[in-house]
């Protein structure tokens, strides 16, 4: 996956954190649709509150120029579908958030990791943690 540039907002709804409303909002209307038109996306939205077309239009430019949708030409319109399913773009936003503390944040990171959770859920996670590194490795060599 292509890493991603964007502002973490902690105190935001799920993928509010990373886009804006309406960004978050057309992406659910593409993931559900899996294509669709600035129409059928403004058409929608709507039926929830009233928007300009060339607002819609402008959120589906600017996430395709995130790279989350791609288009194609279809007639005198393009067709939109996303770059990312829902769980990717989760775990590319999980990735590049984690990323950027332990660059520069490293224990305090760790610190704060340990006191949010009990001791057995700890022991857990180590154990993930060194599961996933074993598999990790096994995949290393073989390359």
């Amino acid at each position: 996956m292509n890493r991603m540039n964007f502002s973490f907002r902690p105190n935001k709804k799920g993928f509010e954190k990373i886009l804006g409303e309406l960004e978050t909002q057309v992406m659910e209307i593409v993931w559900r649709r899996e294509e669709v038109s600035v129409r059928e996306v403004f058409d929608e939205l709507n039926q929830k509150r009233p928007l300009a077309y060339t607002t819609v239009l402008t959120t589906m430019k600017n996430l395709y120029l995130k790279k989350l949708l791609e288009r194609r030409q279809s007639g005198i319109a393009f067709i939109y579908v996303p770059v990312y399913t829902r769980d990717e773009l989760s775990r590319l936003a999980v990735e590049e958030v984690v990323n950027g503390l332990l660059n520069d944040f490293a224990q305090p990171f760790i610190a704060c990791l340990t006191n949010l959770h009990h001791k057995d859920e700890l022991s857990d996670i180590v154990g993930q943690l060194e599961q996933l590194l074993k598999e990790k490795g096994k995949g290393d060599s073989s390359q």
